[in-house]
């Protein structure tokens, strides 16, 4: 059976599985702080569970991460400044368009502020708590996203033959679990969301993205050639956490069990997801093609940075849009966020991308590693 299984975990194609599996994070945030940050008169009648727990978009997109990066670091001939210069161009240009445009459209009362400048510049926003998402509010996750691509490199130091992955796996999430446990239990109720999602707090969501990179090698092609069965599976992973989630909807940060397990056991059930949706047969990944989420899954980098700052920028129109339905203002923001995440990937990302391929197969092969340029392809089938 052809599947995306039956090719290195890092490969020259796209996964449609992963691509879907972006858009149905960046629709999910997108969703969840439409419902949290609209007028209330824009706002339709739904009280989904779903829509309420949004948030856990972020998670998904860190177990994803995980995964990428960890097959990146299982390649033989990686080293760290090819890493580095690939990532750094995979999300800093994009990065930086966006926060150049919110601070100028948006918020020019912040151009004095020199700190929270370099703060979000220097990508360590995340660790100020006035700074973290003051220019837009899904910031924060990019430093804890660039501090785990700085961490991974360190990663590429030791010998592979000195390196197990199991046991790497487990220190991180312990470590992320103890972390946990000492915000719960020392931290002021006030400060356990800032200090809970820095990296060590999370780290659990990007170890587990790990796993699956290990356990892929071991089970893919049996996943691919069963896929229904544990689609099936996948589904009832998600179900059984969100069961479990349901009802800390109102004290996850006060609960103890939801504070230091909840993205442990986030994770878990994304994680099966993620190794899955990364194992599609040739019929799944056409199928998923004609949806266009494939399509939006590769635009979904700017889906999740751009869409804040159009609801900034449409906030002042509210007033207008309640002459109309709330499906008009939804859709004008959605449409809004479509074309500014077009035009980022097509005129942004993609050149920087193909740039820091080219200057990292020149720092790869200078090293005697024999690399070839990867191309578009094999990098950007890496993110996010």
């Amino acid at each position: 059976m052809s599947s995306s299984c039956q090719a290195p975990i890092v490969s020259e194609k796209r996964m449609p599985g992963l691509d879907f599996l972006r858009a149905i994070a960046a629709l999910w945030v997108f969703v969840f702080h439409f419902m949290e940050l609209s007028p209330q008169a824009l706002k339709p009648a739904i009280d989904s569970f779903y829509v309420i727990v949004g948030w856990n978009g972020v998670d998904l997109f860190f177990v994803l991460s995980g995964f990428l990066i960890g097959s990146i670091l299982s390649r033989d001939n990686e080293n760290i400044k090819s890493f580095v210069i690939r990532r750094f161009f995979r999300i800093y240009p994009a990065y930086f368009v966006v926060l150049v445009l919110c601070i100028l459209v948006n918020k020019p009362y912040f151009i004095e502020n020199k700190l929270l400048i370099a703060s979000h510049v220097f990508l360590f926003n995340n660790l100020i708590p006035a700074y973290a998402g003051a220019v837009n509010g899904v910031l924060w996750t990019l430093g804890a996203e660039f501090q785990f691509y700085l961490l991974s490199a360190l990663i590429l130091l030791v010998p592979r033959r000195k390196l197990s992955w199991l046991s790497l796996v487990f220190f991180m999430v312990f470590v992320s679990l103890l972390y946990r446990y000492f915000v719960f239990d020392y931290a002021a109720p006030t400060q356990r969301f800032f200090l809970s999602t820095q990296l060590p707090g999370m780290l659990v969501l990007f170890g587990l993205g790990f796993f699956v990179v290990q356990l892929k090698k071991s089970i893919g092609l049996f996943v691919s050639r069963y896929f229904v069965l544990f689609l099936v599976l996948a589904v009832a992973a998600l179900f059984l956490y969100f069961n479990w989630l349901r009802p800390h909807i109102g004290d996850y940060w006060t609960n103890e069990s939801s504070m230091i397990y909840g993205r442990l056991f986030s994770g878990a059930a994304f994680s099966v997801m993620v190794l899955v949706f990364s194992c599609t047969p040739d019929w799944f990944g056409s199928l998923l093609k004609r949806t266009g989420m494939v399509f939006v899954g590769e635009i979904s980098y700017g889906i999740y940075l751009t869409h804040l700052f159009w609801f900034d920028v449409v906030a002042p129109y509210g007033a207008f849009f309640m002459k109309f339905d709330w499906l008009i203002y939804a859709s004008v923001l959605l449409g809004l966020t479509i074309i500014s995440s077009c035009l980022i990937y097509f005129f942004i990302e993609r050149p920087f991308i193909r740039f820091g391929a080219r200057l990292a197969s020149k720092y790869r092969a200078s090293q005697g590693n024999g690399a070839m340029s990867e191309g578009f392809g094999a990098v950007q089938s890496l993110k996010m």
